[in-house]
């Protein structure tokens, strides 16, 4: 069965941030993911904050905004862990992905997944 990005995003995403904090915090993020479709939502991945943390809602305070579709996002979960860039970049051509503000920050997005993407 497919994550939801509700699963990612509330629970997997936030977990993973817990269990490896100083990983998380190596990665200095703070990125707005819009995620439309069908079971989308907004969420803010802070890993600058002492936790890191990944929260519901909306934040104008970040560095980066990815906006996805519900069906790129979870193609990228889904991916082989080593593929992610290819399957991001795949999709930022495609339009499944918008970028704005700081892209060295969405580039980091496959890391974030390798935190976030492990069962519990």
């Amino acid at each position: 069965m497919a994550v939801t990005p509700s699963e990612l995003f509330d629970q997997r995403v936030p977990r993973g941030l817990a269990d490896q904090p100083e990983r998380a915090a190596e990665l200095a993020l703070v990125i707005q993911f819009n995620v439309s479709g069908e079971g989308g939502g907004h969420w803010t991945v802070d890993t600058t904050a002492d936790p890191p943390s990944c929260l519901p809602g909306i934040r104008e305070d970040v560095k980066c905004t990815i906006d996805v579709s519900v069906e790129a996002l979870q193609e990228m979960i889904e991916a082989d862990p080593a593929s992610r860039p290819q399957v991001f970049m795949k999709n930022l051509l495609e339009g499944g992905i918008e970028v704005e503000g700081d892209a060295t920050q969405a580039m980091k997005l496959s890391e974030i997944f390798a935190i976030g993407t492990r069962p519990a």
